[in-house]
This record gives structure tokens, C-alpha cells and sequence, in this order.
């Protein structure tokens, strides 16, 4: 990672001015899954099993409130490319709020990043053979996940590269009755770059 740093100018000095707002685009690999206990008998169903072997792009909006404060909107829109193209269930949408704390220097370094997110799978409909109504079923899982890394910053804070890591623990549930509860989670790895806007002194 100190060679990456390098070769896109990134240095560890403090940065000089505030950041103000800032986009991020990164990748990220690994695994996450989601299970319900079966209807009358005590089997697992799953409902989005994933193991990405390759990086799939995700979005982060920043928004910086203290020097060593930071909260962001995470958009893995890769994975949620890759859920539906590999599970049984359609995820149709995933993402977090976060609130990154640096834990050794403003703006950089090592941080903390507790967040709590949502993944929505899509509408399954399930036929009554007895001739009765239909069931249409959304599932709905709410998060909670901790990212842990490093970022490199250049002097003035302009541009960020990030490493991490995303294990994350959530709670399914059925909108239709009769209600199953199951749980998901999984753990991700993450590379990514952020530009930020910066507050000039006059």
C-alpha cells in the first residue's frame, strides 16, 4: 500500500485546510449473505449468498463535520449488480450512514467507521395451490456494520486513498404474514479513492 501511496503522490502530512465535502469511488471483494428458517420444518432457506472474487465498484458521498469527524453515505452499488445476478432473491437496494473517526490524526490515518445501513431483496409472490390469495413478500434487513482502516492524504487534504475492512451483522424480516425473522451479514474488503472540496482561509 506505501507504493500505491506513492505512486499517486499521497503523504501523510496534516493537512492545512478543512475539508468541506467529497465523493469516493472504490471496489470491493467478499462475502455476504442473508437466511430464513424454513415454514413448518427447521431448514435454512437462503435468500442472497455472494462471494465476489472480483473487486465490484461502490459510490461514497462525504460530508466532513470535525477535523477528525466525518459522515458519509456508502452505496455499494456493485454488489447489488452481482446479488441479483448470483442469488435467488433480488436485492434492489443496499446502503449505509456512516460517521468516520480518525483515530490518530485529523483527516488521515487510522479510523473508525460504525454505521447502520438497509438491504431491501425484492417481491416474492407465492401461490396458493389451494386456490386462495396470493402472498407477495418484501424483505427487509436493517444493518449494523463497522469499517475499519487507513486512509493516506496529500498535504493539503485534496485527494484520499483508503483500505478497509466491512464485517456487517443485520436482521431479516418478512413483510407478510405469517413474519420470519432470520439474520444476514457478511464481511467486505474495500480499496478506495475520495476527492474532497476544501475550505480556503482568507
Amino acid at each position: 500500500m506505501a507504493l500505491l501511496a506513492l505512486l499517486v503522490g499521497v503523504t501523510d502530512a496534516r493537512a492545512d485546510a478543512p475539508r468541506v465535502f467529497g465523493i469516493g469511488f472504490g471496489f470491493s471483494g467478499g462475502y455476504v449473505g442473508a437466511s430464513l428458517p424454513g415454514g413448518r420444518i427447521l431448514e435454512t432457506e437462503r435468500l442472497d449468498s455472494a462471494v465476489y472474487p472480483l473487486p465490484v465498484p461502490d459510490l461514497w458521498i462525504s460530508v466532513p463535520v470535525r477535523p477528525r469527524l466525518t459522515l458519509g453515505l456508502w452505496l455499494p452499488l456493485g454488489e447489488i449488480i452481482f446479488a441479483n445476478a448470483l442469488s435467488v432473491q433480488p436485492l434492489v437496494a443496499w446502503g449505509a450512514i456512516e460517521a468516520q473517526v480518525y483515530l490518530l490524526a485529523p483527516q488521515r490515518g487510522l479510523f473508525l467507521a460504525p454505521g447502520i445501513g438497509v438491504r431491501r431483496y425484492g417481491h416474492t409472490v407465492t401461490f396458493d395451490p389451494t386456490g386462495g390469495p396470493n402472498v407477495v413478500n418484501t424483505l427487509v434487513e436493517p444493518e449494523l456494520a463497522l469499517r475499519v482502516g487507513y486512509e493516506w492524504a496529500r498535504a493539503h487534504g485534496h485527494v484520499g486513498i483508503a483500505v478497509a475492512v466491512r464485517p456487517s451483522v443485520g436482521v431479516v424480516v418478512e413483510t407478510a404474514l405469517p413474519r420470519r425473522v432470520g439474520i444476514g451479514g457478511g464481511v467486505l474488503a474495500e480499496l478506495s479513492f475520495h476527492v474532497f472540496v476544501l475550505r480556503r482561509s482568507r
